[in-house]
């Protein structure tokens, strides 16, 4: 209402922000940070990764990596996709990469 932002906590270079304005009186506009190039190249090391695993047979019938390596593959082709987008891919693929680390 006074046109200021306020953090909930302080501003920390590693997170990543949404930030959502909102009015009764028109529709809300949200924007999001663009995913950087380390980011990006976090993600594609990591669908390299599964693309190996997948392919060579170890993973071939793990639902779950498959569908987050196919989400991750599409996202990276998207120029405008997000930090937050990136970044919850990464911790999901890194989650079941994690199995098949030894």
């Amino acid at each position: 209402m006074d046109g200021k932002v306020t953090m909930t906590e302080a501003y920390n270079s590693a997170n990543t922000y949404t930030v959502t304005i909102s009015s009764s009186n028109y529709a809300s506009i949200t924007a999001a940070s663009p995913a950087t190039a380390a980011e990006r190249a976090l993600l594609n090391a990591l669908v390299l990764q599964a693309k190996s695993l997948i392919d060579s047979g170890v993973a071939a019938n793990d639902s779950g990596l498959i569908e987050h390596y196919e989400e991750a593959v599409e996202l990276l082709a998207d120029s405008s996709a997000t930090s937050a987008a990136v970044v919850e891919l990464v911790s999901e693929l890194n989650s079941h990469l994690s199995v098949y680390k030894g």
